[in-house]
């Protein structure tokens, strides 16, 4: 038996590349010395975020320097996607930074997203499988263990609030 889920797919928020970062700013955001261009991300949905900025690290010489989810807990859920989110890239090079962010945009519109299980929209899971992992999500910090790069991960579990 086919069952034919509806997509929730996350909506992009802003999305900007800074070329130069000023000093202050990159020493208050603590980006790593040196790597001046920087790109930000902002969407509604902080599981599909987290995959696409992935997506990023794999296409360009970049590295997720900051990324943030705003979900404030199931108990203030604003609906099943819950989790306004921020990531910033940060590289040598703007174009490298465009790429990136042209590769998780890519990502968010064509296969990182919830589906929704119930007619109202309000149950919604993410049954998304990371089959080659790129530098964000290889790093420790981004999991509870270290992941080799371009490897696959162990199973990630990413429950919609509930």
């Amino acid at each position: 038996m086919k069952v034919d889920l509806p997509p929730l797919k996350p909506q992009v928020l802003a999305m900007r590349v800074i070329p130069k970062v000023d000093d202050r700013l990159a020493k208050e955001l603590g980006l790593p010395s040196g790597r001046r261009a920087a790109g930000l991300l902002t969407c509604t949905s902080d599981d599909a975020l987290y995959v696409a900025l992935d997506e990023g690290t794999k296409a360009a010489r970049v590295e997720v320097a900051y990324a943030k989810s705003f979900y404030a807990g199931a108990a203030h859920a604003s609906g099943p996607l819950s989790g306004e989110v921020i990531g910033v890239y940060v590289g040598d090079d703007p174009d490298e930074i465009r790429v990136a962010l042209e590769a998780a945009v890519r990502c968010l519109e064509e296969d990182a997203w919830f589906y929704s299980a119930d007619e109202r929209g309000e149950l919604a899971f993410f049954p998304h499988v990371v089959a080659s992992t790129g530098s964000y999500l290889s790093r420790p910090a981004a999991c509870s263990t270290a992941i080799r790069l371009n490897t696959s991960p162990c199973p990630m579990v990413a429950p919609a609030p509930g």
